[in-house]
């Protein structure tokens, strides 16, 4: 029988390294630098993965061991180490002694910055730290997951404590075309002091929240958020009390939240410069909430309902803007068609915000603002609003100073405007300007805020 190292390195139950060899790791084994980059492979615990594919290409055919006790595949230079667990693979390994068939097992260092791990189909039930800047690479890391599509073939990651399952402190890392899910806590962690960490094509799945937002410069795109409400109600993206500056959330898809798909509450540290672009949102009982954060935009996406689902109170949004601290937000160009009972809520006493050319339809307010900041600074503006329950646009009481400019409100039930700030020096005796807004019928309060088409 030939002689062969076992090396566990990193996911779940043991990691075999499958290489031939005597003595030490043979040079076709060890780690080689592609383009400044290492590359490692990661294989299904189960120890039935190959290296390559005759292509002198990464792999993960089902052609390794065969019950032989022998490696059918050519071990190709230049592709690394071959782990079972991506826990070993990321930190090393240095354990001693033999295997059932007395080979000798041999010490692994840790993954070095710059590599590439690759990890094969598969599912690896671990808890993950990734201190260095490398990048896990799963089978569908060229694939959009936004669509939420079932892909096959994953390599999932099912966290087995109430930590993280990634655990991401270093900054630079890049996870691509991974599944996260069923995790006892929440599905990936970036750490406060990371930066310019890339997430994408990875579906993140019935986690307790599927990641948790912490540092600057991140980019999070292409990803599926689903049903990530493993501990009770979350979301799909929450930040952490580390705080969040100069992050893209762009072209995800969010399913099934019970709380916010993307929930941005500042705690000890700031949340800013935030930009939440072209992403789709589906039966999530409200797509975003900014509570007390600030330079925030949320352009250009989707957010519908295929399904009834339970809101947490009358008044919940599918976009919210609240808490002190609140300001200088950007609503723009969205498609919101919920069954929500608010499209776009703007509460005491968030200031300077832009509610601009979105589309708002089957809800019962479309834009409704009880902020009561003097002057308030809430412009609302060439928002189209059809076939509302209640009220298209919304503006309370002590409301003030406030300008709502050449909306269209068309097939309102009840009110195609309301102002409720009576007594001052604004349109029609309020205390905010309004003009050029339209309305299919002349159902308005008071008269003269909204003129029919």
């Amino acid at each position: 029988m030939s002689t062969r190292l076992r090396t566990i390195a990193g996911l779940a139950a043991g990691i075999s390294i499958v290489a031939s060899l005597t003595g030490g790791i043979p040079a076709a084994a060890r780690p080689h630098a592609h383009g400044g980059q290492v590359e490692y492979r990661v294989v299904d615990d189960d120890g039935k993965a190959g290296l390559t594919d005759g292509t002198n290409q990464p792999a993960c055919d089902d052609q390794f061991d065969n019950a032989k006790n022998v490696n059918d595949d050519a071990l190709a230079a230049g592709y690394g180490v071959v782990f079972t667990t991506l826990t070993r693979a990321v930190s090393g390994w240095t354990k001693s002694g033999t295997d059932a068939s007395s080979n000798p097992y041999a010490p692994i260092p840790a993954a070095p910055a710059g590599a590439v791990i690759y990890v094969c189909p598969g599912v690896y039930n671990e808890n993950v730290t990734v201190a260095e800047t490398i990048s896990i690479v799963g089978p569908h890391a060229d694939e959009d997951a936004w669509r939420c599509r079932t892909r096959g073939g994953e390599a999932t990651i099912i966290g087995t404590t109430t930590g993280p399952a990634l655990d991401l402190t270093a900054s630079g890392i890049r996870i691509r075309g991974m599944r996260i899910a069923n995790t006892q806590g929440n599905g990936i962690r970036l750490g406060a002091a990371t930066s310019g960490v890339v997430v994408s094509t990875s579906i993140i799945q019935a986690n307790s929240t599927g990641l948790i937002l912490q540092g600057s410069g991140h980019r999070v795109r292409r990803n599926c958020f689903r049903d990530n409400n493993s501990g009770g109600p979350a979301s799909g993206i929450r930040t952490g009390d580390g705080g969040a500056t100069g992050v893209v959330i762009g072209r995800n898809g969010f399913i099934g939240h019970r709380t916010a798909a993307v929930n941005l509450t500042e705690g000890a540290s700031p949340v800013s410069g935030i930009t939440i672009k072209g992403n789709r949102s589906r039966d999530n009982v409200t797509f975003v909430l900014i509570d007390k954060s600030s330079e925030i935009t949320v352009s250009g996406n989707t957010v519908g309902f295929t399904t009834d689902i339970s809101f947490s109170s009358s008044s919940t949004p599918s976009i919210q803007v609240k808490g002190s601290g609140a300001t200088t937000i950007e609503i723009r160009e969205n498609l919101i068609d919920t069954n929500n009972p608010r499209a776009i809520s703007i509460d005491n006493p968030a200031t300077n915000v832009i509610v601009e050319a979105n589309r708002i339809s089957s809800v019962e307010f479309g834009v409704y603002v009880t902020t009561e900041q003097n002057p308030g600074g809430i412009q609302v503006r060439d928002n189209v609003i059809s076939d509302i329950l209640n009220t298209g646009i919304f503006f309370d009481t002590n409301t003030r100073l406030n300008e709502i400019d050449g909306n269209r409100i068309l097939g309102i039930v009840n009110l195609a405007c309301q102002d409720k700030s009576d007594g001052g020096p604004g349109t029609a005796g309020t205390y905010n300007t309004w003009t050029d807004n339209k309305s299919t019928l002349d159902l308005v309060s008071p008269i003269g805020i909204c003129e029919q088409i």
